[in-house]
């Protein structure tokens, strides 16, 4: 034993230096330096281990495996070196590896508490429950003091159970749960074991025995904390219909959490449930809180709901005493109390007036920025008189105050409560509907009324830090959404132009507006300027889960457009998230068992299951390896495809059960308010909806996919077999014969399921609804960000239908070369067809579009150069099975079927120039004049004759001027030609490697 631990003294002192260079990140010094020492004293594992490591570092991924596989025969069980190891299989996402290292350590030491522990994780990190389970019962046998273990195997089940889809395997595990926490229920050392007993009896639904625990006297039980003890508690009544204990608790809460919104919400909820039960049947005695002094335990008459009235009244009217620091919870209670009571008809001789509540609310709180989100609570259950009532009043009140504040002394503070109010009544005129009723040169006025308030308010936020929003910028937002609104009536794009214009007129006095900065992002994506678009994503910052919650406002037009630049500035951030997720959660997840907070262990795995599953993730999976192929099949030679190919395995673990799989929406659909009537949101069918045309478009591209890869694999086979698919030698097959039916079945396979998709995509009603000529679907699109641009979310109908047409083509010929086991094609035979198919694309609609308008060009051309792409790489494994080989067979020369190789080629190179080029360069000529178009556009002449904009008439209280709009113009044009320039250069290199062959 010493001489063991002598001999690891030793190399920890040799490995010291190496230690240190890995620190410094200096990992080739340290690779150097780790070569020197096995040079001199021969291979440690410790050693080793340190050198994959650097390895690691230095993303020499393929050698840092290597060494990895040969120590396992080795079955290191140092700590250190294990530990090393581990960090290594983290890196390069081998999970499952970290697991048989430490099974295989514990083999050579089975009562190491250090390896087992560490094996407990590594099961914790994939997700092996009962593997856990095992585990932590072996440690709590082997070590039974004071240990954790125990609790550990509790938890394992718990994990199982809300894992398992069975409704009878949960039967089993829940019961199995409680019978193990319950051996233990005397010795709870901390709060965390007796939260997660009472977490099992929830499961099980023992609400009562919760409720004995949470109701045991502080000297007999663990404390747990109090806002928790409370909402157990209530939960459990609830469930239990318990009314009057739920109440007692409720106003208790209330008396001492005086501005608590759920208890007074609870308290409503109680009394009319009393309510009820009184009005059917006499109150049945039920168990009662032995807390409960003698005195309030009274019958369902003390719990009636005009005591209930009088009880708010009063905390009311406390607030009103106070003077100054008025709560609102109890204002709140008041109004839904008053609206709840009328919804069930429920008499009450003392009930106030609802309209003098609203009032008294908009007095007290209307210069908060609050009052909005609280107001639309009770908005929609108010009749249409009484909403309009109450913004008279309203009006009249802010006019009122306007002119006080006119005749008064200045006094910024009271200048910035009025314009919150005023603010606030905007917000509701327009959430009650009452602009959709406004004309379209009313809806104009008003936007620049909203423009002159915005400028006029400038000067009270000059003291704000630049982080900060000036104060009145909401007036500008409500105008961008006004500004859409015309649009979806009349339809002319200029509105849209018009709002991008006021959203950057924010942005030049509040830098970080985010809301203004989404919506020009938001705009922009829907006029097809994705350059820009991409500087203003960037301008966001967002980070982390942003990343993944707020990114489909862009990544859908860039990907459709078929941008990679554009694509790949927008999922890296998102690519450094996914590929992340499972190391750094795992890590939490080890942490939260070491400190035994259980209610994080489910947490953690429910936010790392629910990342793993994104469609955003798969999406930005099939895109990326989409967009890979699409650059590196620019060059049709096919001994180079394999250096752009992923092996089959690869790019088939990326489309593998893209029918089976569920994802998870985790779109945040709310991050842009427009303050728009509820009865003009989109429901929970209508995300639903839009969710699942973008799960058809996923499928979609995953089908796609398997085409163009197990199409380009049989081309690899074919050149391998040098043609000779099936021969026969004494009744045995060619061993690529079965590989081939393999591919060919794949192939056809993903053909089906294109087709199924295409016919999916064009009947879904999302697209249904984009090819409407009418302007309100458009006005969906802007307005809200629950529906994305839905007529980029799948490839025009042409274009899929061009694409299928060479996949049938390609179908044809693989089953020719089959039946006829022969080495060549006669490529007249594909001629006839591919220039048909070619003339689909040349014949195009937007190819002979015009440029009275400077919107979605960059979008026709992209799309339509993101299908030749497709075709294209489709084109180079034509060549590849039709062309002819240096070497025939005798019977291929004998036979009068095949022309001879210099026909051959002769057909290939006319089939390129007459219908390949030329398609390019009629695409090449589209591009040009839209990029004369767009150098040479004149936005004077613009502004002023299509948008109707003079510099002289412009007025000077606007933050809006004619610079501003002059620039938002430029920047937009600008990305245009950026786009458009790329996409120029790409059609240029396709078209002198097509001239090459």
């Amino acid at each position: 034993m010493a001489e063991n631990k002598s001999q690891s003294e030793v190399q920890e002192r040799r490995l010291k230096p190496v230690y240190d260079l890995i620190e410094k990140s200096n990992y080739k010094g340290a690779v150097q330096q780790i070569d020197r020492i096995v040079k001199k004293h021969g291979q440690t594992p410790s050693a080793m281990a340190m050198k994959a490591l650097a390895l690691n570092r230095m993303n020499k991924r393929e050698l840092c495996l290597d060494i990895l596989d040969k120590m396992k025969d080795d079955i290191p069980t140092d700590p250190y070196t294990l530990q090393s190891m581990a960090f290594c299989y983290k890196d390069t996402r081998k999970f499952e590896e970290i697991a048989l290292m430490y099974a295989a350590a514990l083999k050579k030491q089975p009562k190491n508490e250090e390896l087992m522990t560490r094996l407990f994780m590594a099961h914790v990190s994939n997700d092996e429950y009962q593997k856990q389970k095992q585990i932590a019962l072996e440690l709590h046998k082997l070590f039974p003091n004071n240990n954790p273990y125990y609790f550990w195997a509790v938890m394992s089940i718990v994990m199982q159970i809300h894992a398992s889809h069975d409704e009878q395997t949960k039967s089993v595990l829940i019961p199995l749960a409680e019978r193990m926490a319950e051996r233990y229920k005397d010795k709870f050392t901390n709060a965390n074991e007796l939260k997660l007993y009472l977490n099992i009896l929830k499961l099980n639904r023992r609400f009562e025995d919760i409720l004995y625990y949470t109701r045991l006297s502080p000297e007999t039980k663990l404390k747990i904390e109090e806002d928790e003890q409370f909402s157990l508690e209530l939960e459990c009544l609830t469930k239990l219909e318990r009314w009057e204990e739920a109440l007692y608790c409720y106003k208790i809460r209330c008396d001492t959490v005086k501005d608590d919104w759920t208890a007074f919400k609870g308290i409503i909820k109680c009394s009319l449930e009393l309510h009820r039960i009184s009005q059917r049947a006499p109150l049945l005695p039920k168990q009662q809180n032995p807390d409960i002094e003698e005195a309030d335990k009274t019958n369902v008459g003390s719990f009636s709901v005009e005591n209930t009235v009088d009880y708010i009244d009063e905390k009311c009217q406390f607030q009103i005493d106070k003077k100054a620091n008025y709560l609102r919870a109890p204002f709140l209670a008041r109004i839904e109390l008053i609206i709840q009571l009328r919804e069930n008809d429920i008499i009450v001789t003392r009930i106030p007036d609802i309209m003098c509540s609203l009032k008294e609310y908009f007095e007290l709180f209307g210069a908060k920025k609050c009052w909005f989100d609280d107001m639309t609570l009770f908005i929609d259950r108010l009749a249409d008189s009484e909403i309009t009532q109450f913004n008279i009043w309203m009006e009249k009140l802010v006019t009122e105050s306007a002119v006080t504040q006119e005749a008064a002394t200045p006094d910024q503070h009271k200048q910035i409560k009025h314009l919150q109010r005023d603010i606030n009544l905007l917000y509701i005129t327009r959430y009650s509907g009452r602009h959709d009723q406004l004309s379209v040169e009313e809806k104009r006025d008003l936007i620049s009324e909203l423009m002159r308030k915005h400028y006029l308010g400038l000067p009270l936020g000059t003291s704000l830090n630049d982080t900060e929003f000036q104060y009145s910028d909401p007036y500008a937002n409500v105008a961008t959404h006004l500004l859409v609104d015309l649009y979806s009536i009349t339809g002319d794009k200029c509105y849209l132009l018009e709002a991008l214009m006021v959203a950057s007129a924010v942005l030049k006095t509040s830098g970080k507006n985010y809301l203004a900065r989404l919506m020009i992002l938001k705009i922009q994506a829907f006029l097809g300027g994705i350059e820009v678009c991409t500087d203003n994503y960037m301008e966001l910052e967002i980070k982390h889960l942003q990343a993944e919650s707020l990114s489909y406002l862009l990544e859908r037009a860039s990907h459709t457009l078929g941008l990679p630049s554009a694509f790949t500035a927008i999922a890296s951030n998102c690519q450094v998230l996914h590929r992340s997720n499972r190391r750094d959660t795992s890590e939490y997840i080890e942490t939260a068992y070491k400190n035994g907070n259980f209610e994080k262990v489910l947490e953690m795995v429910c936010f790392k299951n629910r990342l793993s599953n994104s469609y955003y993730k798969k999406s930005i999976d099939l895109s990326s390896l989409l967009y890979s192929w699409i650059d590196g099949f620019s060059n049709p030679k096919l001994t180079e495809l394999k250096n752009h190919l992923p092996s089959f395995e690869s790019w088939f673990d990326v489309v593998k059960g893209l029918d089976s799989e569920t994802y998870e929406d985790n779109r945040d659909l709310n991050v842009i308010e427009d303050y728009t009537p509820s009865i003009r949101k989109f429901t929970d069918k209508d995300v639903k909806d839009t969710f699942n045309a973008e799960c058809i478009w996923i499928r979609m591209r995953g089908t796609l996919i398997t085409c163009i890869g197990s199409l380009v694999e049989v081309c690899l086979l074919y050149t391998e077999l040098d043609g000779n698919i099936i021969k026969t030698k004494d009744g045995a097959v060619n061993e690529g014969a079965i590989r081939w039916q393999e591919l060919i079945s794949l192939f056809e396979k993903g053909l089906d399921n294109f087709d199924k998709e295409i016919e999916a995509a064009v009947t879904h009603p999302s697209y249904a609804l984009a090819a409407q000529t009418n302007t309100e679907y458009s006005l969906a699109k802007l307005r809200s960000p629950q529906l994305p641009m839905l007529e980029l979310l799948i490839p025009p109908n042409k274009n899929a239908q061009v694409i299928r047409s060479f996949f049938k083509l390609l179908q044809s010929v693989l089953r020719s070369i089959a039946e006829s086991k022969s080495i060549e094609m006669d490529v007249q035979f594909l001629a006839v067809p591919l220039i048909e198919i070619m003339k689909e694309i040349s014949n195009e609609e937007f190819m002979q579009g015009t440029f009275d308008r400077i919107f979605l060009t960059v979008e026709k051309i992209t799309t339509l150069l993101f299908t030749i792409s497709i075709i294209n790489i489709c084109m180079v494994c034509v060549f590849t099975l039709v062309s002819p080989k240096t070497k025939k067979s005798k019977k291929a020369k004998q036979s009068s079927k095949f022309p001879d190789t210099s026909e051959d080629i002769n057909t290939l190179n006319t089939f390129i120039t007459s219908t390949l080029i030329p398609v390019y360069k009629e695409l090449q000529i589209y591009v040009t004049n839209a990029l004369a178009y767009f150098n040479d556009i004149d936005l004077d002449y613009f502004l002023r004759n299509v948008m109707k904009i003079q510099p002289d008439t412009e007025l000077q209280s606007t933050s809006l001027t004619y610079d501003v709009r002059k620039r938002t113009l430029l920047e937009l044009t600008s990305s245009y030609t950026t786009s458009l320039e790329k996409i120029g250069f790409a059609i240029d290199n396709r078209i002198k490697l097509l001239e090459q062959i």
